[in-house]
């Protein structure tokens, strides 16, 4: 079929792949549905064009190393320190923890430790829990558990920040990350999801 050039501007007689690489093709001259994902660019969606839900980051620390505390103030467990720029400030932080402790007391009846989520360094915490053991007959008592928790906010802004991890013993003896060392493993995660 011969190639048509119409008054309106419109060509006639052109077929798929007519104008070659390169051809003058704008946005709207394209069919709907017409580039599949494997024609795009690694790099063409932004994380600005991502969907509702999508995750765009995760940042993470791990570790198997015992960490001993008997403090009744709080102390960061800076092994587990996380930094995250948002990359805009209407997404979403989710910031997990999984610990796996021990509660200990020698000679009592209980003992319970504390856990708390800070992003400013300990000015303020975004969540705080506690775990406890209790015995009746007062002879002492280890508790060994898989400790988890998280955190939700809006990012607010995207200037970097770090998570921190504190606890501390409000009764009892000891508290213990990873008492059996290279047995256990503890982790922290945040995730940047687009909101």
């Amino acid at each position: 079929m011969p190639v048509t050039i119409n008054g309106d501007g419109s060509i006639a007689g052109l077929s798929v792949g007519g104008l070659g690489n390169g051809g003058i093709v704008d946005a709207d001259s394209l069919a709907s549905n017409a580039v599949t994902t494997a024609k795009l660019h690694n790099d063409a969606v932004t994380t600005s064009h991502m969907p509702a839900g999508s995750v765009i980051q995760v940042k993470y620390a791990q570790s198997k190393t015992t960490i001993y505390r008997n403090s009744s103030s709080y102390g960061n467990l800076s092994t587990y320190n996380v930094s995250i720029t948002p990359t805009s400030s209407s997404n979403i932080l989710i910031y997990q923890y999984n610990l796996i402790v021990r509660v200990r007391e020698n000679n009592e009846h209980g003992a319970f430790a504390w856990i708390a989520i800070s992003d400013d360094a300990g000015s303020s915490y975004l969540a705080e829990n506690y775990h406890r053991i209790y015995g009746y007959d007062g002879s002492g008592y280890d508790l060994d558990c898989s400790a988890s928790s998280f955190a939700i906010k809006t990012a607010g802004s995207t200037s970097a920040r770090t998570y921190y991890i504190y606890t501390k013993m409000a009764d009892g003896d000891s508290y213990e990350i990873n008492p059996a060392g290279n047995q256990n493993n503890s982790a922290v995660t945040v995730m940047e999801i687009a909101a």
